[in-house]
């Protein structure tokens, strides 16, 4: 843990994390050594302790304790229960997904500064890969999205685009993949009318796909940035519960479903 607080946010980007996420540098570094304590005493867990880490959870329940600490245990517990989806998890895994278009990042922001993601779940083939490869590449994507302070800050624009999306798609959607899309994606098909779409982000960022004036797929230096982060990944994947008996309590978990838990401010379109 370190003894000083790193954290890098400064400027207006500070600001807005004071007024949004009830951050207050003089206590940061408490809260999050606070966090860490609490960790080490949940019996077979073996979470990371970093303040990287750490920190991402506490901003995603805007400094709230108690709620950043339910929502690290509800990350650990379904990367573990939900091995279909969250086994093995690292960017040369999830490569055929990235190369197919199916889930882009963008090389632009929104207004408010948010990082943009296409869903394109109509080209995925079924007859190629299943359909768990899909959330958990959008897992991945997210995670190492989320990995930078400023967009803990600013969040994540999620644009589901449905164009080509059949009956033969929706036929290899299990319950147990639509259960962990839920926190992220609500489906709502509006044919390619883009004026919604366009009024909250500049064409001039966006691909052709989504009336915009970028090239499909055009992002390559982030790709490169992803498949390179490797190593962080697989070492992330020797933490969780090592001594698995987690209890199912029957309170309700809602507010820890976005994305498994990953916690973070995942705004919604879909076209």
């Amino acid at each position: 843990m370190a003894k000083k607080d790193p954290c890098t946010l400064t400027g207006d980007i500070l600001e807005k994390a004071k007024k949004e996420l009830n951050e207050d540098p003089e206590t940061r570094l408490i809260e999050v050594k606070n966090l860490s304590k609490r960790l080490d005493k949940v019996s077979g867990l073996k979470s990371r302790q970093d303040y990287p880490f750490l920190v991402k959870f506490l901003r995603a329940r805007k400094f709230e304790q108690e709620r950043a600490f339910e929502l690290i245990k509800n990350y650990y517990e379904v990367r573990q229960t939900q091995k279909d989806i969250f086994d093995d998890l690292k960017p040369s895994r999830v490569k055929h997904i990235i190369d197919a278009g199916v889930i882009e990042v963008l090389n632009g922001r929104d207004a408010e500064g948010a990082a943009l993601v296409v869903i394109r779940p109509g080209r995925w083939d079924p007859d190629r890969y299943p359909i768990q490869d899909v959330p958990k590449t959008l897992f991945l994507v997210l995670n190492f999205l989320c990995e930078k302070e400023d967009i803990q800050v600013h969040g994540v624009h999620i644009i589901n685009n449905m164009e080509g999306l059949t009956m033969k798609h929706a036929s290899h959607i299990g319950p147990s993949v639509a259960k962990t899309f839920a926190g992220v994606i609500q489906i709502r098909m509006n044919g390619s009318n883009f004026e919604t779409l366009h009024a909250e982000i500049n064409p001039e960022i966006l691909p052709k796909d989504l009336g915009g004036q970028q090239e499909l797929y055009s992002n390559k230096a982030w790709v490169e940035e992803f498949l390179a982060s490797e190593q962080a990944f697989v070492d992330d994947n020797k933490y969780g519960y090592v001594n698995m008996d987690v209890k199912k309590e029957k309170k309700d978990k809602s507010e820890n479903a976005d994305m498994a838990g990953l916690g973070g401010t995942f705004k919604k379109l879909d076209i």
